[in-house]
C-alpha cells in the first residue's frame, strides 16, 4: 500500500513541476484577467489560455510584460515597418482605414434612452461617464448599435484638447486618445491597442512593443 501510495506521490509531484514548468516558460499557461482594457473580447477574471510557440500577429492578443508595465494583454494592431494613425477616432494602418466593428468607442446617449437599454447595459458592463444632467458617455461597439437600432453621435476628443488624467499619468503626452501618430513600427516591434479604447494604456502610452517583451499568445479567443 506504501508503494502505490509512493507512485501516486510522485506522479502528483511530476504533474506539478511539469505544470510550473510549462507556465514559467509560458510553453503553455493559464492567467485570469487582471484588467477591464479590453472589453469587451476579454471581461476582468475571464481565464485565457497562451502559448509561446504561436507567433505574434495582427489581432492577435499578446500577452505582454514591459518594463515598468505589470503583465498585460493587448490586441496587436501593427507589425514592424507598418505605420499607425489614429485620426478622429479611426484607427489606420499603412493609410487604410480599419473596419473595427468589435472594439468599444465612446457615443454620447441622451438619459431616457440610456434607461430604455439599462438591463443590455448591466448585461454587457458597458463603461459610463456623465458628460452633463441629460447626456452620458457609454463605451460600446458599432455592432452593438446596430443590434440595438440606436443611432448615436461618436465621442471624439478633438485634436488640441489634452486628457488632463493621461497627462498626469505619462508626462509629457502630447496627444489624447482619439487623435496619434502618424508612426512607424521599428524593427522587432509591435504596436498595441486596447479593445476598450478610452480605457487602455496601451502603445498610445507605453510605448512600442519588443519582441522580446511579447511572453505568449492568447490561443482561446
Amino acid at each position: 500500500m506504501k508503494t502505490a501510495w509512493s507512485i501516486i506521490g510522485v506522479i502528483l509531484f511530476s504533474f506539478i513541476c511539469l505544470w510550473y514548468i510549462l507556465k514559467a516558460t509560458y510553453i503553455f499557461a493559464i492567467f485570469n484577467v487582471p484588467t477591464d482594457a479590453n472589453k469587451p473580447a476579454l471581461m476582468p477574471g475571464d481565464k485565457i489560455y497562451v502559448s509561446r510557440f504561436v507567433k505574434p500577429g495582427i489581432n492577435k492578443l499578446l500577452l505582454l510584460e514591459k518594463r515598468g508595465v505589470p503583465l498585460s494583454v493587448f490586441r496587436c494592431i501593427g507589425a514592424p515597418n507598418d505605420i499607425i494613425e489614429i485620426k478622429m477616432g479611426l484607427l489606420y494602418r499603412n493609410g487604410k482605414q480599419i473596419n473595427e466593428p468589435l472594439i468599444w468607442n465612446e457615443y454620447l446617449i441622451d438619459k431616457p434612452t440610456l434607461k430604455s437599454i439599462m438591463g443590455y447595459v448591466a448585461n454587457k458592463g458597458y463603461d459610463l461617464h456623465t458628460v452633463n444632467d441629460s447626456i452620458v458617455r457609454i463605451a460600446i461597439s458599432k455592432n452593438d448599435l446596430k443590434d440595438l437600432k440606436l443611432g448615436l453621435r461618436q465621442y471624439v476628443a478633438s485634436k488640441d484638447s489634452v486628457n488632463e488624467m493621461i497627462l498626469k499619468t505619462y508626462p509629457g503626452t502630447t496627444y489624447n486618445e482619439d487623435n496619434f501618430g502618424p508612426v512607424k513600427i521599428p524593427a522587432n516591434s509591435y504596436f498595441v491597442l486596447g479593445d476598450d479604447r478610452h480605457n487602455a494604456a496601451d502603445s498610445r502610452y507605453i510605448g512600442f512593443i519588443k519582441a522580446s517583451e511579447i511572453k505568449a499568445t492568447v490561443i482561446n479567443k
